[in-house]
């Protein structure tokens, strides 16, 4: 009977530490931002010349300090809206000051994005097609399933505001990866401003201007003392349909609807990919196979529509004038600006793009796209699964009270 009763004690402490240690798992906390995104009373003037009085205040402002690494998976701390942040960069230094501003919007046809990207080098996209993706450009990921929907998809009762992005089972935060809206808006050839839908394998896309997309692009080239051309300031305004991104079992867009979103900005040399930037994850990754930091992955970010309207001013700067950059202001510091109202923008270090603009106006030649109507790189790597840290602190303590309980067993026999 006393041995009954010590095996019984003994399943009963295992139980509960198992149950402790998926709870851990469960309840671990939100590791996705949301933002709230207004509705455009009018369609902007996409030509790729960005001005709060046409946009309205920043959604989201991004810059590398406090984003996750793949050799400082720790990066972010404790700062709760830093998570789900990543920067990847292949030359150390070389593209630490990238930073971008990103608007977010949307009305009955489209959802607007738009991007004022500060890149530490000069500008390069040398093809378009299949190639878009190797060289300065930004990619957008939407999915009308909600953010992390995934999870919703093994859990009914996943919630993306208090339930962790289970990073350790699923290694992609979207719905259907090959059917969820992936898309990128880059300057081909410094020429031609192009909106690409990447198809369900990245290679077999097409131009979404034949769907009804829109893009504006505008590339400043930052030149030094002697006129070398060593930075550039890259302006993005696009329009997505709503059509490129709804599935026959997803949302509409209507106010208080939930989408789950990421974006990647990248940096190119004038050869090849060297860094990017990603507000969420499940856009790009890094080469030979490196993954992306375990710990912080999030799944995708939330954007909630909102019935707030942003009306474009009467005279906001357009093409042909003198660029207007971003008015917003980064503190000098690397922590978060949970106060910031209507957006989680992250405040930090960063150059303030208007600030550089403004600087170095003597020495820049702007290339200026005119508004047109007209093999990404994939995260599409085997997930190394295992158990989450939880459940193996939890059974790994749950095997030494085992083994301790049958040692007294053993030692009571032998007296």
């Amino acid at each position: 009977m006393k041995k009954f009763a010590t095996l019984l004690m003994v399943f009963a402490m295992l139980a509960s530490l198992l149950a402790v240690s998926a709870s851990a798992e469960k309840d671990g906390g939100q590791t996705n931002m949301e933002v709230t995104v207004p509705m455009f009373a009018q369609q902007p003037t996409l030509d790729g010349v960005i001005s709060e009085e046409e946009w309205g205040e920043v959604t989201v402002q991004m810059v590398t300090s406090g984003a996750a690494t793949l050799d400082n998976s720790d990066a972010i701390g404790e700062n709760e809206f830093a998570k789900n942040i990543f920067y990847w960069y292949e030359f150390e230094g070389f593209s630490d000051e990238l930073s971008y501003d990103l608007w977010i919007r949307w009305d009955n046809d489209y959802l607007y994005v738009a991007a004022l990207v500060n890149d530490p080098d000069p500008f390069s996209l040398p093809e378009g097609g299949e190639e878009i993706w190797n060289g300065d450009m930004i990619q957008i990921r939407v999915d009308d399933h909600g953010p992390s929907a995934v999870m919703l998809k093994e859990d009914a009762t996943f919630n993306y505001l208090t339930d962790s992005f289970n990073g350790n089972r699923y290694k992609k935060p979207w719905s259907n990866d090959t059917e969820v809206f992936n898309g990128i808006m880059g300057m081909v050839k410094g020429k031609t401003p192009t909106i690409w839908r990447c198809g369900k394998q990245y290679g077999n896309g097409w131009d979404l201007a034949d769907d009804g997309g829109l893009v504006g692009i505008t590339v400043i080239e930052n030149k030094d003392d002697s006129g070398e051309v060593v930075s550039c300031t890259t302006s993005y305004e696009g329009a997505i349909p709503w059509s490129a991104i709804a599935t026959k079992d997803g949302k509409t867009p209507a106010a208080g609807e939930v989408f789950g979103m990421a974006v990647s900005v990248a940096c190119s040399d004038s050869n090849n990919l060297n860094a990017w930037l990603m507000w969420g994850s499940g856009v790009t990754t890094p080469p030979g196979d490196q993954g992306q930091p375990r710990p912080t992955r999030g799944g995708s970010q939330a954007i909630v529509l909102s019935a707030d309207a942003v009306t474009p001013g009467a005279d906001y700067p357009v093409a042909g004038e003198d660029p207007v950059v971003s008015d917003t202001e980064a503190t000098d510091t690397d922590a978060i600006d949970t106060e910031a109202t209507d957006t989680e923008a992250i405040d930090t270090e960063a150059t303030v793009a208007d600030t550089e603009a403004e600087a170095t106006k003597a020495e820049t030649e702007k290339t200026t796209s005119a508004a047109t109507t007209t093999k990404a790189p994939t995260n599409d790597k085997k997930d190394d699964g295992g158990l989450p840290i939880g459940a193996i602190i939890g059974i790994a303590a749950a095997a030494v009270v085992v083994i301790a309980v049958v040692v007294i067993v053993v030692i009571k026999k032998k007296k």
